[in-house]
């Protein structure tokens, strides 16, 4: 009787221990696939992060090319442009025989005469700029723009003429509003509507920064010159 009674049930016994197999076998299989879950939700997130970045501000090819030659043209101009009513005003001190608080009348004249013909000038290169860069376009424009620049500190390498050093200047002056026009055009075309606010907020502050730094590091490169050299060595600038 006991013999039967085991007999009976042993494939009941055979059958729990499938069933508990079958348990394990499928709770290992879920506990795989929640990892790879896991694993590919991190691998999701790092991803949307690296390309929200670009995203969230406003970034492309094209305004990056925009951003780099507005930091780098803008940084050459700084690097003298702060410095220029200063050399102004010590060149004509001596020539002036009545003094305004110290400083003579000929170099308030020329500092005056300096700032008044820069915007003159800069208004004029802004109605220009907008003109070549509704006729080139985006990129040609900008190249032109860079192009000119260059041929500008070009001058100043080669000839030490009264008459280049002027017009080397102002090939140099004229890049920032030569290229507002560019920095708009290429916002509006490239950038979508709800992030151009955060490209324009970008391009401001990169134009802040050689604006920043530029007189800054030639303010310690003046200043250690004429310490290493004297003031009456260095001649003048």
């Amino acid at each position: 009787m006991y013999a039967d009674l085991s007999d009976a049930f042993t494939p009941l016994s055979e059958c729990c221990q499938n069933d508990g197999r079958q348990h394990a076998q499928h709770g290992r299989r879920n506990r795989d696939a929640l990892d790879d879950d896991r694993r590919a939700s991190r691998e999701r997130v790092g991803r949307t992060t690296v390309n929200s970045l670009p995203t969230l501000l406003a970034l492309n090819r094209t305004v990056g090319i925009v951003l780099i030659s507005i930091l780098f043209f803008g940084l050459g101009e700084q690097l003298w442009s702060p410095f220029l009513p200063a050399y102004l005003g010590a060149k004509t001190s001596a020539a002036g025989t009545e003094l305004v608080g110290g400083v003579s009348f000929a170099a308030l004249l020329a500092v005056g005469m300096y700032a008044c013909l820069r915007n003159l000038f800069e208004a004029a290169c802004y109605v220009g700029g907008g003109q070549l860069t509704a006729r080139l376009g985006d990129r040609g424009s900008l190249i032109v723009f860079g192009l000119l620049t260059v041929s500008g500190y070009a001058l100043f390498l080669v000839s030490t003429a009264p008459a280049l050093a002027i017009v080397a200047t102002l090939l140099i002056l004229g890049w920032e509003p030569l290229s507002i026009p560019v920095t708009f055009t290429t916002v509006g075309m490239t950038v979508t509507r709800t992030n151009q606010g955060m490209a324009f907020a970008l391009q401001s502050i990169q134009k802040r920064l050689p604006r920043i730094i530029g007189p800054a590091i030639a303010g310690v490169v003046l200043a250690a010159a004429a310490q290493f050299h004297g003031d009456a060595d260095m001649g003048p600038l």
